[in-house]
């Protein structure tokens, strides 16, 4: 558990110092510029590639709950 902590700690720690460096995303530029190229080209951005909405299952939820129970 301890270590778990640790490794939250510094993966916490690793996105706020990448975040003080480059605070603006190379992707998020890359985003409407691949929109216009396709464009361009005449085909369309499909819409299912990108991740726009996120909710819980129940089986995950349960499965998460018996692995914390059986620690």
């Amino acid at each position: 558990m301890k270590t778990q902590c640790r490794i939250i700690m510094a993966c916490t720690l690793l996105h706020n110092l990448i975040l003080q460096k480059m605070p603006i995303d190379p992707l998020d530029i890359d985003v409407p510029l691949m929109r216009e190229t396709l464009e361009d080209m005449g085909g369309e951005l499909d819409q299912s590639e990108f991740i726009t909405s996120m909710s819980t299952l129940n089986e995950w939820t349960n499965f998460w709950n018996g692995l914390a129970e059986s620690m």
